[in-house]
């Protein structure tokens, strides 16, 4: 996976690197950015050239794919639950209780991304596309390099990344369904916590009541955006919260986290074509809570 290359025929003769590169190969301009400040990021027939450089009938345009080895973390083994893999992608079933990254509060704790450095080979690094909270289960996405994430990012933000989340609500909405349109912005005097305020980003999020049980709902949810705690914060917005959830609801005896699993991803490969579709079960908490 170090490079990716294409050869000019005469459909591209005469036209810059830079633009082949973010036309055909699709890179960012990010990216694009990324690669001029790289050795060997851009090279025509093995050699170094820049972005300015106009294509001859026959060349070979490269650009790097691998980010740089030195610095790279270790990482640390640990089991890993892989739903999907191909030579860009590695998506996983994550647990509860694991984070995605370290934090400076806890720098010695197991995370994600330190399992990925260690299974993944020294030429490929963990960029990840849907990252989950710590306490919620699920489906995640995981790009191998960087300019893989570019192009997920890409499909994201045009609408083409499909996310279902199921929860349980400690109570049951007004409506079976519906959409939420609320802005969301850090709490008033938190650093971590968030709230919906009118000068906060723009978060959308769908939902559809599967079930009830007494009092409490089992819901998919549907986030249009990506805004961090966005399920959370909206399902207590409308009074919903979810069980478990402390910091937006409250805790509770029979789940020892917010009762939140992303279920299911699907979206068409950027460089394949292929529809990729992977679920993850409900996790044996959720299915508890639910039981009793």
């Amino acid at each position: 996976m170090n490079r990716l290359s294409i050869t000019a025929d005469a459909s591209l003769c005469g036209r810059t690197a830079e633009s082949v590169i973010t036309h055909e190969l699709m890179a960012s301009d990010t990216y694009l950015r990324r690669l001029k400040t790289l050795p060997l990021g851009i090279s025509v027939n093995g050699a170094h050239v820049r972005s300015t450089y106009r294509l001859a009938l026959g060349d070979v345009l490269s650009i790097q794919l691998s980010d740089p080895e030195e610095g790279r973390p270790k990482g640390k083994a640990a089991k890993l639950d892989i739903l999907y893999e191909d030579e860009w992608l590695i998506i996983i079933n994550k647990p509860a209780g694991i984070a995605v990254h370290s934090s400076t509060n806890e720098p010695n704790m197991d995370t994600v991304e330190d399992a990925l450095y260690a299974y993944l080979p020294r030429d490929e690094h963990p960029h990840p596309v849907s990252r989950l909270d710590r306490g919620t289960t699920g489906v995640m996405t995981v790009a191998k390099c960087g300019y893989m994430h570019a192009l997920m990012k890409r499909i994201m933000e045009q609408g083409q990344f499909e996310k279902r989340y199921l929860a349980i609500l400690s109570r049951v909405p007004e409506k079976a369904e519906g959409i939420i349109d609320a802005p969301i912005g850090m709490a008033e005097n938190s650093h971590y916590k968030r709230a919906v305020r009118p000068d906060g980003s723009p978060a959308v999020s769908e939902y559809r009541v599967l079930s009830t049980f007494n009092s409490i709902a089992l819901c998919e949810l549907h986030p249009r955006t990506g805004r961090t705690h966005q399920l959370r914060v909206h399902m207590a917005h409308i009074g919903c919260p979810l069980m478990g959830d402390w910091l937006y609801g409250e805790s509770s005896p029979l789940i020892a986290r917010p009762a939140l699993h992303a279920e299911r991803v699907a979206f068409t490969h950027p460089l394949t074509g292929e529809y990729i579709c992977v679920h993850a079960s409900m996790p044996k908490d959720m299915s508890k809570l639910l039981n009793a």
